[in-house]
C-alpha cells in the first residue's frame, strides 16, 4: 500500500518484515495484461510501500536496497514476459529517484520517443551507481545504468535527486 506521512515523520515504523513480504510478492506477481489502449505510451508501476519505510529519517540503506532488488526482480520478469500483441516497441526500464526512493518505479514503455526522454546522458560518476551505493546485482538482462542529477527549484527552496534509469539497451523482440 502506498502511503505518504506527512505528519510525524520520525515516528517508529511498524511492520517493516510485514511491508517487505508484501513486496517481495508484488514482485512475484507483477504481471501486465495485453490491454493495450491506442496511444498508450507507458503503464508505470510505483513502489507498494509506505514512504516512511523508504526515505526519511527512519529508513535504512539495507531496506532501501531490498527495495531495488525488488524493483529489479519485477522489471526482470515483465522484460521475460510476452509482449502485447498491439504494440510496436516494448521496452521495460527501473525508473530511480535518489533520495526519494518513493518516487521510483518499474515502467513499461511502448512509444520509442517516449521511452528515449527516460534515457539521460550518465553525468554521475561510477562510484553513485544505485548497484554502487547499494551493492544490488543488476540483473543480466538489463545493460544501461545511466543517471543524472535534477534539481527543481520550488519558490526558495532547491531540490535535487537522482534520476537512474536501468534498462535493456536492446528492445524486446517483437
Amino acid at each position: 500500500m502506498r502511503r505518504i506521512t506527512l505528519n510525524r515523520p520520525n515516528r517508529k515504523l511498524r511492520g517493516v518484515r510485514r511491508h517487505l513480504r508484501s513486496l517481495t510478492k508484488w514482485a512475484d506477481l507483477i504481471h501486465f495484461e495485453n490491454d493495450l489502449r491506442p496511444g498508450e505510451k507507458y503503464v508505470n508501476f510505483k513502489v507498494p510501500l509506505p514512504a516512511a519505510l523508504v526515505e526519511g529519517p527512519r529508513s535504512r540503506h539495507r531496506l532501501q536496497a531490498d527495495v531495488i532488488s525488488q524493483l529489479l526482480r519485477a522489471a526482470e520478469k515483465l522484460a521475460r514476459q510476452q509482449p502485447p500483441e498491439n504494440s510496436q516497441f516494448y521496452r521495460v526500464a527501473v525508473l530511480l529517484t535518489l533520495p526519494n526512493l518513493f518516487a521510483s518505479e518499474v515502467t513499461l514503455f511502448f512509444d520509442e520517443d517516449y521511452f528515449h526522454g527516460f534515457l539521460y546522458e550518465n553525468s554521475l560518476p561510477d562510484s553513485q551507481r544505485p548497484s554502487q551505493l547499494y551493492a544490488v546485482k543488476i540483473p543480466e538482462i538489463f545493460d544501461i545504468e545511466c543517471g543524472c542529477l535534477v534539481s527543481y527549484t520550488d519558490d526558495e527552496y532547491v531540490y535535487r535527486s537522482h534520476h537512474w534509469t536501468i534498462t535493456a539497451s536492446t528492445p524486446h523482440q517483437i
